[in-house]
C-alpha cells in the first residue's frame, strides 16, 4: 500500500469520525467550529439551535462586562431570528473585538466573544445577509490557521469560499475587498494541493459505506473494499481513483511518493503536480481530417503539400498523436508561424508558443526544487493548463537558439523531449522523476536548418515551406483581415472584405515573398478607410 493510500485511508477515518459528530447536531446544538465544517443545525432548525446554544453560552457571556450590550442582542434573536437582529448582534461583537474594550478582557473572555461573534455572522449568513458572508469567511479563514488536521483545512476554505460567493462588496464597518478576499480563498485551496480532491475522495467512500449500511444482507462487511469500482469506490488496494476518462488517454506524471509530503507549500511539486500523479489524462480525439485538410489548404494554399504531410502522419489514429516532431523550415515570412498555430486550431490541440530565439540554458526542461526558483518543465506545465495528455507546444525560432553549453543546452533538452526513447520517460529535475511527453505535438519553426543538423533534426519530420506567390494573395489577405477582426474584439460589420479596387491596390505592390509587407500594406488601408485624410 502505497503512502498517498494510506493517507487517504487516514482521510476516511476522519471523515467518518467527522460525520458521527455531525450526527449529535440532532439533539444537541453543535459548536460554532463544526457549523463552520458543515455540521446541520440542532435539528436542522435555526430558531431552534440558536436557544440551545445561547442556553448553554449565556453564563459564560454574563460574566463578560464589555459584553453585555452583545448579550441583550442575542437573547432578542433568539426569541424572534431575523435578518436584521443578526446583524446588529454581528456589529455588537465586532465592536467589542476592535474596539477599547479589547485590552481589558482576558485571553478566554475574548475566545467566548469571539465565539459568539462568529455565531451570529454563520446565523445571519444563512438568513441571506451577504454583509454576514463577509465576517463567515473571516472567520472560517481564522478556524483554518488554527487547525491541524488536514479534514478540517479543507472543509474550512471550502465554507470561506462559499461564504465569498455570496457576498458583496462594501463591509458593514470598514473596507472590504470582496474580489481579493475571494482571490485569497481560492490560493488557499490551491495551496492544499492533492488534498483536496483526496477529502472529496474520502467523503464520497464515506456516503457509499453508507449505502451498504442499507444492504448489510448483500455484503460481507462494510469496509470500501466491499464496494465495487464501478460505483466511484476503490478497493482498498487500489484507493486512489478519480472520474474515469472516456476514450484514450495517457498517464503523464508517474507517482511521486518520494517526494517530500509539502502539500501547504504552494511551491512544492506534489503541491502543484500532486493531481496529475498517476492519473490517466485524456488525449484529444482525432477530428475530421478531410475537413481539417480542407481549412488548411484554403487558408494556406501555397503550403498544400505540407498540409498533406503533416496530416498523413496521423490517419487512422483515435488521438491526435504524430509520430515524430515536426520542423517547418522557410524563409522570414512565408507564414510558418501562423501557419502552425492553424494546424494546432484545426485539430483542436491545446497551444503553448515558446519562443526560442536567444534561450542561451536547460531551463525549458525544468530546474532543480533544490532552487526557489524551480519550475517544472514548460511541456509539463503546458500538459497542466491544458489538462490532457497531447497539447501542441511549438518551438518558434529554434535555429536561433543559442549552442552555448554554459548554463545547460535548450537544444540538447529538445532532443531529450523529441527522442522517440527518451521522450516517454523524459526525466524532470523539479519532480525527480521521468514523465512521459511521448503524446505532444511539437511543431518547430526555423529559418535556417544548419544549426540543428545532426542528431536533433535527424529526428524531425523536416518539411520545406515555399515562399506564398502572388496567386495566393486571395487567401493571404483573408486570413490578415480574420487576424485583425479576432485582435481587434470589434464586430466583424465594421471590418468587411477589402473591395476590388483596394485589392487591385495590393496586387501591383506585393507580387509574393513575404508576408509581412502585404501586412503592412492591409493595415495601412484599414487606416485610410477610418481616416481618409491620411492618404496622400
Amino acid at each position: 500500500m502505497t503512502d498517498k493510500t494510506k493517507r487517504q485511508l487516514a482521510l476516511l477515518d476522519d471523515v467518518r469520525r467527522l460525520e458521527r459528530t455531525f450526527e449529535t447536531s440532532a439533539a444537541v446544538a453543535p459548536s460554532t467550529s463544526m457549523l463552520y465544517l458543515g455540521s446541520p443545525l440542532l435539528a436542522g432548525d435555526l430558531a431552534a439551535d440558536a436557544l440551545a446554544w445561547l442556553g448553554a453560552a449565556e453564563l459564560a457571556l454574563r460574566g463578560i462586562g464589555p459584553a453585555q450590550r452583545l448579550l441583550h442582542f442575542l437573547r432578542t434573536f433568539a426569541a424572534g431570528p431575523t435578518e436584521t437582529m443578526a446583524l446588529t448582534c454581528v456589529e455588537a461583537g465586532w465592536e467589542i473585538l476592535h474596539g477599547p474594550f479589547e485590552t481589558e478582557m482576558r485571553r478566554d473572555e475574548l475566545e467566548i466573544v469571539r465565539d459568539a461573534y462568529a455565531r451570529a455572522a454563520f446565523y445571519a449568513w444563512c438568513l441571506g445577509s451577504p454583509e454576514a458572508a463577509l465576517h463567515v469567511a473571516q472567520h472560517a479563514a481564522a478556524m483554518l490557521r488554527r487547525v491541524d488536521s488536514e479534514l478540517f483545512k479543507v472543509r474550512f476554505a471550502q465554507t470561506m469560499l462559499a461564504a465569498l460567493r455570496t457576498a458583496e462588496d462594501g463591509y458593514p464597518w470598514g473596507k472590504f475587498d470582496v474580489a481579493r478576499e475571494r482571490t485569497r480563498a481560492l490560493d488557499v485551496l490551491v495551496g492544499l494541493g492533492e488534498l483536496v480532491p483526496d477529502v472529496r475522495l474520502a467523503q464520497r467512500a464515506y456516503l457509499a459505506e453508507q449505502v451498504l449500511e442499507e444492504a448489510k444482507g448483500k455484503f460481507s462487511g462494510s469496509r470500501v473494499a466491499d464496494l465495487d469500482d464501478r460505483e466511484g469506490i476503490a478497493r482498498t488496494g487500489d484507493f486512489e481513483i478519480d472520474e474515469p476518462v472516456v476514450g484514450p488517454s495517457l498517464v503523464v506524471v508517474p507517482s511521486l511518493d518520494h517526494l517530500p509530503d509539502k502539500r501547504n507549500d504552494r511551491g512544492a511539486p506534489r503541491s502543484e503536480f500532486g493531481h496529475l500523479a498517476q492519473r490517466a489524462l485524456p488525449l484529444v480525439k482525432m477530428p475530421d481530417l478531410a475537413e481539417a485538410s480542407a481549412v488548411l489548404k484554403g487558408e494556406f494554399p501555397w503550403l498544400s503539400a505540407v498540409t498533406d504531410r503533416i496530416l498523413e502522419g496521423v490517419v487512422g489514429k483515435e488521438a491526435v498523436v504524430f509520430p515524430s516532431a515536426i520542423c517547418l523550415v522557410g524563409g522570414a515570412g512565408a507564414g510558418k508561424s501562423h501557419y502552425a498555430r492553424a494546424v494546432a486550431r484545426v485539430l483542436s490541440l491545446p497551444l503553448t508558443e515558446v519562443p526560442m530565439g536567444g534561450a542561451a540554458d536547460s531551463s525549458f526542461g525544468g530546474t532543480s526544487r533544490q532552487w526557489s526558483t524551480g519550475r517544472a518543465c514548460t511541456v509539463l506545465q503546458s500538459i497542466k493548463r491544458a489538462g490532457v495528455a497531447n497539447p501542441c507546444v511549438i518551438l518558434d525560432e529554434l535555429d536561433k537558439a543559442s549552442s552555448n553549453r554554459f548554463n545547460g543546452s535548450a537544444l540538447d533538452v529538445v532532443l531529450a523531449q523529441i527522442e522517440p526513447g527518451s521522450r516517454k520517460a523524459f526525466f524532470d529535475p523539479f519532480l525527480e522523476a521521468a514523465i512521459d511527453l511521448s503524446a505532444v505535438t511539437f511543431i518547430a519553426t526555423v529559418n535556417d536548418i544548419r544549426p540543428l543538423k545532426g542528431p536533433l533534426l535527424d529526428r524531425m519530420l523536416v518539411l520545406y515551406c515555399p515562399a506564398p506567390t502572388a496567386q495566393d494573395i486571395d487567401a493571404i489577405v483573408a486570413g490578415i483581415l480574420r487576424q485583425v477582426r479576432e485582435g481587434s474584439g470589434i464586430d466583424p460589420r465594421f471590418t468587411p472584405d477589402l473591395d476590388a479596387t483596394e485589392m487591385d491596390v495590393l496586387r501591383r505592390g506585393w507580387r509574393g515573398g513575404s508576408i509581412r509587407p502585404l501586412k503592412r500594406a492591409v493595415d495601412r488601408l484599414l487606416t485610410l478607410r477610418s481616416a481618409p485624410g491620411l492618404a496622400h
